[in-house]
Formats: structure tokens, C-alpha cells, sequence
């Protein structure tokens, strides 16, 4: 009896790790938008606008925005408004992620203005990461900039 038990704590666990594992649902009532020149030089600053209207009768929350590295191979963010609270990169994951924990009210749209300079010339290119209400709920955005 002492091993049948054993064995059904160590499946209850498994069970408990895997149902933790499993990524978020994706965010509902999230409508994005994303801005930038197509086409820049290297050397010039430019501006990346990013919208999150919250379509929700409730407050949501913009943990974060990601950048892909490759992307970044080409493209640094030197700074944004509203103020990002920390970055840290996600080798992993092969991004370099900007915190804010930004609310955004119902009906409400958060508007953020990204500082950006062109480093290299190139073809630059991949998803934005959105996180709404966590960290492991994302929403995706395509961006591109080609650096002459």
C-alpha cells in the first residue's frame, strides 16, 4: 500500500508540473499596431510606434515587449515613451525584452514611442512580442527594417 500511495503522490506531482508548464491562453480583446520606416540609414535615429488598444470590458496590463535578436543585429532601442523599467535579454528565447507593467484601461489604447538607431546595414526582420497579463501570454507583430 505504502508504494501505491508513493506512486500516486509522484503522479499528482507530474501531473502539477505538466499543467504548469503549458503556455497562457493567447490575451482576448488585444488589437496591436506597429509603425516604423521601412527604410532607414545607417546612422539615423528613427521612430518605432507600438499600439495596444484594450478592446476588454476590464483592465489588462502590458508586462512587456520583445524584440528578436536578430532584429537587434541591425537596430538598438536607445530609449521609449512611456519609460520601460529594466531590459534583460532571453538568450532561450532569442529576445531582449523591454518590462513596463503598463495598464491599460477598458477601451483604452497605450501608445508607445520607441527611440531607435539604425547600427548596420542589412535586412532586418522578425516578430514583436507583446505580453499581456503575463509574462507567458503573448501576442505577435511583425516588423521589418532595411538599413542602407
Amino acid at each position: 500500500m505504502h508504494r501505491t500511495l508513493g506512486s500516486a503522490v509522484l503522479a499528482l506531482l507530474l501531473a502539477g508540473a505538466l499543467l504548469a508548464a503549458e503556455p497562457e491562453p493567447t490575451p482576448l480583446n488585444i488589437e496591436l499596431s506597429v509603425e516604423s520606416p521601412r527604410v532607414v540609414q545607417a546612422g539615423q535615429d528613427f521612430e518605432i510606434h507600438a499600439r495596444v488598444r484594450n478592446t476588454a470590458p476590464e483592465t489588462q496590463k502590458l508586462i512587456d515587449l520583445a524584440f528578436p535578436q536578430e532584429y537587434l543585429k541591425g537596430v538598438t532601442i536607445q530609449a521609449s515613451q512611456p519609460g520601460f523599467s529594466e531590459s534583460a535579454a532571453h538568450p532561450e528565447q532569442q529576445l531582449l525584452r523591454y518590462t513596463f507593467n503598463l495598464p491599460i484601461e477598458p477601451g483604452a489604447e497605450l501608445e508607445l514611442l520607441l527611440h531607435a538607431y539604425a547600427v548596420a546595414p542589412g535586412d532586418y526582420s522578425g516578430e514583436l512580442h507583446f505580453s499581456i497579463n503575463s509574462e507567458t501570454s503573448t501576442l505577435s507583430y511583425p516588423i521589418r527594417t532595411i538599413v542602407k
